[in-house]
């Protein structure tokens, strides 16, 4: 699908002569034009817009003032500007309020295309991508790296949103309805994002977000475990409604020709396993009986095993109310653990065998075990050098297993 491109110029002779030469880009580009900035602010609130084109000088909004307007309001929107009066005062601020390219006049049509589709395509826009990790958990890496910096998080579904980082504290948030902490919870519960990270957008003193990263996060996985739930209520509900019917389908069959239920069914005969075999096929505990018995530990919370895909093999909990929420969490910090194993192992060559961790709830400990984790989860009142060593012995009792 062609991309939206708001291309904004007080000239009407030169936006007439660019929807004509577009066309032959409109395979890929599909151009909507505004003759001030003032009519661009309004396309840009009523049209979902992909990359916005301006020409620097204009009257009342020029060039500048409509890039600090999309910055703040759409920041997840890309920025071409283009100007004839170019001058090193005017790039550099252009670039500290958020430009991510800078084009002169005099140029042809086929450069001023050029330079959108390279936008598309990322080589302008892109400082860093990442797809494989969440946005709460780049997140907790910028704010622990200290950066300042904007992620960009988009969704395969077309959701855009942008996170503001000053020194590594999220100070902003934007999508397309929500802005300040309302924005950081939504972003923080979209799955399979594409995340760009780029150098800090907008105005560093702007400040919407109070709380902490932790508690952000925290209240996200519990706004997703609710909607998960919800879903599921509906599923029940709706099979409820339908049951009705299938009972009286159900009761049209002809069982005529059904055997009588006294009547064995062929190849339902096996023997009964001896004493031995019993022992061999049944292990003498189940590994969320060892998980249980780390419950001993003071401040004990949950404990689970999760696998190098992060899928959950087996869950503990002193809260069953709270098992999906931690489900959910323990697979993200999963996923921490094998980004800090993998810039350790590059650091100093070696495996990183456990982890601690700390977050608003408590702390979270890992230690590996061939390709699996196992995670204990602590109140802040809880013991960690008890916790730690009843974890390791933990471990060693389920590579019997």
């Amino acid at each position: 699908m062609p991309k939206k491109v708001l291309i904004v110029d007080d000239d009407e002779d030169l936006l007439l002569t660019l929807e004509d030469g577009l066309k032959k880009y409109r395979d890929r580009i599909e151009p909507v034009f505004a003759s001030s900035g003032k009519k661009a602010m309004e396309i840009l609130r009523r049209e979902k817009i992909d990359l916005v084109v301006s020409d620097l000088k204009m009257p009342e909004v020029d060039g500048l003032d409509l890039l600090s307007f999309v910055v703040q309001e759409f920041p997840y929107i890309p920025f071409i500007l283009i100007t004839a009066y170019g001058s090193l005062p005017i790039k550099l601020k252009a670039e500290s309020i958020g430009a991510i390219r800078y084009l002169e006049k005099p140029m042809s049509l086929d450069q001023l295309a050029e330079a959108i589709l390279e936008v598309f395509d990322r080589d302008m826009l892109m400082k860093e991508e990442f797809t494989f990790l969440s946005a709460a958990h780049l997140a907790q890496l910028i704010q622990y790296e200290e950066k300042t910096c904007t992620m960009i998080v988009t969704t395969k579904d077309g959701k855009r949103g942008a996170l503001h980082f000053d020194e590594g504290v999220l100070v902003h948030a934007k999508t397309e309805k929500e802005e300040g902490e309302e924005a950081a919870l939504e972003i923080f519960t979209w799955e399979n994002v594409n995340i760009v990270v780029m150098k800090r957008l907008g105005k560093k003193k702007f400040i919407t977000i109070e709380r902490s990263l932790e508690q952000l996060i925290m209240d996200a996985i519990k706004i997703k475990d609710e909607r998960k739930k919800g879903e599921i209520e509906d599923t029940k509900e709706k099979m409820a409604n339908e049951a009705p019917a299938q009972e009286e389908e159900a009761k049209e069959v002809d069982t005529a020709e059904l055997p009588p239920m006294d009547e064995e069914p062929l190849g339902s005969y096996k023997e009964e396993e001896t004493e031995e075999e019993k022992e061999v096929s049944e292990p003498l505990l189940s590994r969320e009986e060892v998980l249980g018995s780390l419950r001993t530990v003071p401040g004990y919370i949950a404990s689970a095993i999760i696998g190098q895909g992060e899928e959950i093999i087996a869950i503990d909990t002193v809260n069953e109310e709270r098992r999906e929420w931690l489900k959910e969490f323990f697979s993200r910090m999963s996923s921490l653990f094998f980004l800090a194993f993998n810039v350790y192992k590059k650091a100093t060559s070696e495996d990183l065998k456990s982890f601690l961790s700390e977050a608003s709830g408590g702390y979270f400990l890992t230690c590996r075990e061939g390709k699996n984790l196992i995670m204990l989860f602590l109140d802040h009142e809880g013991d960690i050098c008890l916790a730690k060593y009843n974890l390791e012995r933990t471990v060693n009792i389920l590579k019997k297993i």
